[in-house]
């Protein structure tokens, strides 16, 4: 079985395949599993021992010569292009399995010769396409990233059906490289000392703490506890990362642009903890098992946190987190809600607040900041604890709702038991009670209404998608009917767009549109047939969320 994975965007996203690349090699073990990736991304996953044969994509090299402009350079980039995928283009795949989110990725994986392909694709009519469910729920999430409740591990295994994936520690760093790297910090008088770790990088300016506050958090781990510091960033981060060595002292190695691949996975392995923006070596650290406390403020933990138990993430307790539009914020005010004390508290209590979710730890933070520890759920995905009981909150329910609907719509949850009602029981219990009881359980009946409204404007939709089909199906059928109806369904499709207010139900609103954009544009009588079954999905999916939110809002109205 020949299998073919697309990846060519940036380093997460490449670390992040890693144990899903490991979970395919484990459900079929004789398959020959190859993967189409940057330079880059080779560089990363060319250690993989589940991996057969990296085909590499030249990517920058062709974005450069494309930018002159000159007709020479993209004559030769088009013949680098065809030079990469010579090899890659000749294989009869049995399946093309496309985790880039990109309309040229989606093209490519349909040119290939496939049986079977998953994720974003192309069709012959230069429709793009994203098939299954669990895709259409990330490119929804897109648009709703405050209610993403899934990392995008766990939802490219669901994309491909895995039962599960394995989980960290995925990468052993070779015993050479730790040795290397070990007599190197011995040298450097590390021997038999805690080693704090910090990246002060990331990709923009809006994914990065102050670089004081991590000279600040090195210097109490110092001067307080006896740490020695690494100082991790790759040579474009060399300038920041050598003022921030000149803060902490001769206690810090700056390591910036100076290791390769191999030796920053052996570094980050002697590691007690690296605190570290939201990047691409973060996931190579947790993929390698390292402790790691994690700083968010425009992108979603929930999405690209750590993947692993153990870990934590922060991020500043407002309003617009995570961010939908970056560049329109004047001010990234948020960047400064984390202070070095409150992340100095959490690396000393990791242990207890393993056990106590309870503990309150935030001193002078509290309001400012939350704080999560990572674990697994019943079902195996990803999930993230709030510590130090955060009032619940409307939203916090409302991500509960949309999980657990999500999961039961998918088939994860086997509506036979009752372990989807624990699992809602514990998890509103590791909340403190909402500010206000009376407000919280409002916001519920407004949702409850809203939730009504939309599958009574679902199920007209399926009515309306239903009379369309009988019309198509006479001998002569009168095209005034049909056209008067396809408006009728136009004007309800306004009307559903309409109810999301920025609550929950804008999610499903914006799913609904992901999967009408989906549906293969064919002729009309089958157009209207898959639109029927979509509207039918839906309406069980917002009557299991009604369902949901009655049980919650009686446990609340109860006092629970």
């Amino acid at each position: 079985m020949n299998i073919l994975i697309i990846q060519i965007l940036r380093i997460g996203d490449a670390l992040q395949l890693v144990p899903v690349i490991k979970g395919i090699k484990q459900v079929f073990p004789q398959s020959r599993l190859c993967l189409l990736t940057s330079r880059l991304g080779a560089s990363i996953l060319g250690g993989q021992e589940e991996i057969d044969e990296i085909f590499t994509l030249h990517k920058e090299q062709m974005a450069n010569l494309l930018i002159t402009g000159n007709k020479e350079d993209i004559l030769l980039s088009v013949e680098q292009l065809r030079s990469d995928l010579h090899e890659v283009g000749a294989v009869k795949w049995d399946w093309v399995i496309n985790f880039s989110y990109t309309f040229s990725s989606a093209l490519l994986s349909f040119i290939l010769d496939a049986k079977h392909r998953s994720g974003f694709t192309a069709n012959k009519n230069r429709q793009y396409l994203a098939k299954e469910k669990w895709f259409a729920y990330s490119l929804a999430s897109f648009m709703n990233r405050r209610y993403s409740n899934f990392n995008w591990v766990d939802i490219n295994k669901n994309i491909l059906g895995l039962p599960s994936v394995p989980h960290p520690p995925l990468i052993v760093p070779k015993h050479g490289d730790v040795a290397r790297v070990s007599a190197l910090l011995q040298k450097a008088g590390f021997e038999n000392k805690k080693i704090l770790g910090l990246h002060p990088g990331a990709s923009r300016a809006y994914k990065r703490w102050p670089l004081q506050k991590f000279a600040d958090l090195g210097r109490a781990f110092v001067q307080k506890h006896g740490y020695k510091v690494i100082i991790f960033g790759d040579e474009t981060e060399k300038g920041p990362c050598t003022q921030l060595k000149s803060y902490i002292g001769n206690d810090a190695e700056d390591l910036s642009g100076q290791t390769t691949l191999d030796e920053l996975k052996a570094f980050f392995s002697l590691c007690d903890v690296l605190v570290t923006n939201d990047t691409g070596p973060m996931h190579l650290a947790s993929a390698v098992g390292t402790s790691i406390v994690s700083l968010f403020f425009s992108t979603h933990f929930i999405e690209t946190g750590p993947y692993g138990a153990g870990h934590i993430a922060v991020h500043p307790a407002i309003s617009c987190f995570p961010c939908q539009s970056t560049v329109k914020c004047p001010h990234k005010k948020c960047l400064n809600y984390i202070s070095p004390e409150t992340i100095e508290t959490i690396i000393l209590n990791r242990k207890a607040l393993e056990s106590n979710s309870d503990t309150d730890f935030l001193g002078r933070d509290k309001g400012m900041v939350k704080v999560y520890r990572s674990a697994f759920d019943p079902w195996g995905n990803l999930e993230w604890t709030p510590l130090g009981k955060n009032p619940m909150t409307f939203e916090d329910v409302e991500r509960i709702l949309l999980k657990t609907t999500w999961l039961y719509h998918c088939n994860v949850i086997n509506s036979s038991n009752n372990t989807a009602h624990e699992y809602v029981l514990d998890r509103m219990a590791l909340y403190g009670d909402p500010a206000d009881r009376i407000e919280l359980l409002d916001d519920l009946k407004k949702l409850l209404l809203n939730l009504s409204k939309l599958s009574n404007l679902l199920d007209a939709g399926c009515r309306v998608c239903l009379d369309i089909q009988t019309q198509l199906l006479k001998v002569t059928f009168d095209r005034q009917v049909v056209e008067s109806l396809g408006k009728r369904l136009t004007a309800l499709e306004t009307e559903i767009s309409a109810l999301g207010d920025g609550s929950s139900v804008s999610f499903l609103t914006e799913l609904l549109t992901v999967l009408r954009e989906n549906i293969e544009q064919t002729d009309i009588l089958r157009l209207s047939a898959e639109t029927a079954r979509l509207y039918r999905d839906m309406k069980v999916i917002s009557q299991e969320m009604i369902q949901r939110a009655k049980e919650v809002s009686a446990l609340l109205g109860d006092g629970v």
